[in-house]
């Protein structure tokens, strides 16, 4: 795992690499969280007036509900 910055949640690099190579090693990667840990997830902008960048406004309400849902219970999980 790269040790200047946190793994990146691309399919390129590891641990998502990992899981594509067979059954097994998806198994094994996806069943340890040291891996999973320090993963970068970038957030999207609230609000943007950069052309081109996306902007969470943009999506679908549906989409932002369960976005938002989503990250209050990952919040309340790790909080407990």
């Amino acid at each position: 795992m790269p040790t200047s910055h946190n793994t990146l949640m691309d399919p390129h690099e590891r641990p998502l690499l990992l899981t594509r190579v067979c059954t097994g090693w998806r198994k094994t990667t996806l069943s340890i969280p040291q891996l999973w840990s320090s993963i970068h997830t970038p957030a999207l902008a609230i609000a943007s007036s950069r052309p081109g960048l996306m902007c969470f406004r943009d999506f679908t309400e549906e989409f932002r509900i369960t976005s938002l849902l989503f990250l209050k219970n990952y919040v309340t999980s790790i909080m407990n």
